[in-house]
């Protein structure tokens, strides 16, 4: 499939901007257009920007807005990641959910091949106590609120397709990174603390035990684009690296790029360690494979940080 109108929600969020620069950069021609509740502090390069917010719009407000955009492609990246209380993220992420099916129930027919790209979260799948590569195929159990949300997301979209054969599908990113994430997000926090004290003894972290499957954010971008032009309709697709990293190695990744011998480590959880890391051969299939290392993020989320400092 080659997009002549891609429409991206979430478009000035961490992963809306990895996306439209890999949109830019794999299909220039394309018209863009992005969505966002936050008016961009920059230069956002799309055709046209809308400001608004899928958490209050009425499905009628949104089918008028598809009808005059006229996306063949639209990419679902708007979220809700952490408001004033984990209810209140619950209840918006649902209603962006409710919102974006009516609104395509009434849209996607008047769009024949129209797709819909809803990205997830590895949160959906909930955390292992043993280290095994989670599926597609596996159940569902989200952990908290906002993996309960996302999958609401992506039960609905699936619900949307079995019901009016809509070309949906879904891609579940596992633990993005980059160096456009919240600095309140544990690699920013954890190379901040590494750069500002480095002799600091003990050196106590939550979850060095914890394995999870870390992926940089133009990989996601790239996976994203790939399912969009080769990917099955009403597939799921695990977005990831598939190596597991224990957060004992991303902190002595951190001092060693930082050119510093690694302090003793010191565990504050006390629970037994969990995993989450995602078997890809499906999405390997489709000829994608991550190519970015976390240690290469971490080595530019420190430039970054030594630059604004």
């Amino acid at each position: 499939m080659y997009p002549e109108r891609i429409l991206v929600t979430g478009a000035f969020g961490f992963m809306g901007k990895a996306c439209i620069a890999a949109i830019r950069r794999k299909w220039p021609q394309v018209v863009l257009v992005g969505l966002d509740r936050h008016v961009p502090e920059k230069e956002l390069f799309v055709d046209r920007f809308v400001s608004i917010d899928l958490s209050t719009q009425s499905s009628t407000e949104l089918t008028t807005l598809f009808n005059q955009i006229r996306p063949d492609v639209i990419i679902n990246l708007a979220s809700v990641i952490k408001i004033g209380s984990d209810q209140a993220l619950f209840a918006q992420n649902v209603q962006i959910g409710f919102s974006l099916y009516s609104a395509l129930l009434s849209y996607g027919k008047s769009v024949p091949g129209m797709v819909l790209l809803q990205v997830g979260t590895a949160a959906e799948y909930g955390l292992r106590s043993v280290y095994e590569l989670i599926t597609e195929n596996d159940f569902l159990c989200p952990a908290d609120l906002y993996g309960r949300s996302k999958m609401i997301q992506s039960l609905l979209m699936q619900e949307l397709h079995r019901n009016s054969c809509l070309d949906i599908r879904i891609v579940r990113p596992f633990n993005a990174m980059g160096v456009a994430m919240s600095d309140k997000l544990f690699f920013p926090t954890a190379i901040r603390r590494v750069l500002a004290a480095p002799d600091e003894e003990p050196f106590e972290v939550y979850g060095l035990s914890d394995v999870r499957d870390y992926i940089a954010d133009e990989d996601v971008a790239a996976g994203i684009l790939q399912v969009i032009q080769f990917g099955v309709s009403g597939e799921v697709y695990n977005l990831a690296s598939g190596r597991g990293v224990t957060g004992r190695e991303v902190i002595e990744c951190m001092f060693r790029l930082a050119g510093h011998e690694t302090p003793p480590l010191v565990e504050i959880k006390k629970d037994n360690p969990t995993f989450s890391v995602a078997n890809v051969s499906k999405i390997n299939k489709l000829g994608f494979e991550a190519k970015i290392t976390h240690e290469q993020v971490i080595r530019s989320m420190m430039e970054q940080n030594r630059k604004s400092t």
